[in-house]
């Protein structure tokens, strides 16, 4: 990871969280990883298309029950996003 600390000098990427950018590379290296085990099985791997299935994962997650059907999780710069909770 210490290249992402050097990419991280970008001020594209200065901007986003660490936490985030890390899950996407651990993300990337699993598919690639899979990939090269499996070639005839797969395609190569490729990034997602901008505003496409966009979604990002978080590790440490501060989230907090409402009711039956509602959580709450606390994401920095956004602040508390309510979803509906579908599966245990």
């Amino acid at each position: 990871m210490n290249e992402l600390s050097q990419a991280r000098k970008v001020a594209r990427l200065k901007e986003g969280f660490a936490a985030i950018q890390q899950q996407a590379l651990r993300d990337l290296d699993r598919a690639l990883h899979n990939w090269y085990k499996h070639r005839d099985h797969f395609e190569r791997p490729t990034w997602h298309k901008k505003d496409i299935n966009e979604g990002f994962a978080m590790r440490d997650l501060s989230v907090r029950r409402l009711n039956r059907k509602w959580d709450e999780v606390f994401i920095p710069t956004c602040g508390w996003v309510k979803f509906r909770v579908t599966r245990q």
